[in-house]
């Protein structure tokens, strides 16, 4: 078993700037549960544009030999139903990342550090060790959770601990993403539905590693540092989602619907069909779609492509 868990350093005193974030973040959430919510339709699409930048944002590089579905990992994720997450749902998420996947690593590693050239890290744990860890470790998930520790300290150091784990042979920060999507918006901090996670991770790659490597390996008693970076990224997510609501400017009443679907057509940076407008949209009738489509054409705002279901829209915005 592990000689340490991060996850058990919820009780670490933390530093006045770390706690001022901490209380940005509350009052982002507070700002968002209690405004009215946006139309249905608005949401609707700013889920389907956070879906569409986190599956490009995490798509595989051409030189990679593994290919993962990123998509399918977060429909997976998002449709999961249970009222306590087990290592089995983690097996899961990993599978529909990769078909392959799923099964725990048996076998040691030396893996290359992403934040330092030059430096290999030994991952020794494997096979049963890691069924046993995970276990623990979600053990130690639904404890915190109990005993109502704010989400905003255990999620965050329970990926810290998966990702030490490095459960499976790959994609495992892809998996951590998917499991953080999954427990910030079950536990209080729906706006990750709603604002991707993944660009702001990967925008800053190597503060994500430089903060894993202090938690995990240099200072494990010292958990402010990657507190700190989750801390910023998911305040980040709320101030983006507020930026996006308040530059949507569309009021309920006569002329929404059109101006969702032209806020759409604006979004598009790649051709799309009209049953992802139809998917995004839900709520609009597919007339209404329709005429608007034609409407914006007439304008020179959007051009098409094709005849029927394979006509593809181009947005000229």
């Amino acid at each position: 078993m592990l000689k340490y868990r991060i996850i058990d350093k919820l009780n670490t005193s933390l530093p006045a700037k770390s706690l001022q974030l901490f209380a940005e973040i509350k009052y982002q959430q507070g700002f968002f549960d209690g405004n009215k919510a946006p139309s249905a339709d608005l949401l609707s699409a700013l889920k389907k544009a956070s879906v569409d930048s986190a599956s490009s944002i995490m798509a595989t590089p051409p030189e990679f030999s593994v290919v993962f579905d990123y998509q399918s990992g977060i429909r997976y994720q998002s449709q999961l139903k249970t009222k306590q997450i087990q290592p089995n749902h983690l097996q899961e998420m990993h599978a529909h990342l990769n078909p392959k996947g799923g099964q725990w690593r048996t076998v040691r590693l030396k893996k290359s550090r992403r934040d330092v050239k030059g430096q290999v890290l030994h991952i020794n744990n494997s096979g049963q060790q890691i069924t046993d860890e995970i276990g623990a470790l979600f053990g130690k998930l639904h404890e915190a959770k109990a005993q109502d520790y704010d989400p905003l300290l255990y999620i965050p150091l329970l990926l810290a601990d998966v990702l030490r784990i490095f459960p499976f042979y790959d994609g495992n920060r892809r998996v951590c993403l998917l499991l953080a999507r999954y427990l910030f918006s079950n536990n209080g901090h729906g706006v990750i539905r709603y604002v991707d996670l993944e660009t702001e991770i990967a925008a800053t790659n190597k503060a994500f590693y430089r903060a894993l490597f202090q938690v995990s390996i240099e200072d494990p008693d010292n958990v402010s540092p990657w507190l700190s970076y989750w801390w910023v990224i998911i305040n980040r997510l709320y101030q983006r989602y507020f930026r996006q609501i308040e530059h949507a400017a569309i009021k309920p009443g006569r002329g929404e619907k059109k101006a969702l679907i032209k806020r759409y057509v604006q979004q598009q940076k790649q051709p799309f069909r009209f049953s992802e407008i139809c998917q995004a949209l839900p709520s609009i009738s597919s007339e209404t779609i329709r005429v608007t489509l034609r409407q914006l054409q007439q304008q020179g705002s959007v051009n098409s492509t094709g005849r029927g279901r394979a006509a593809r829209w181009v947005s000229l915005y």
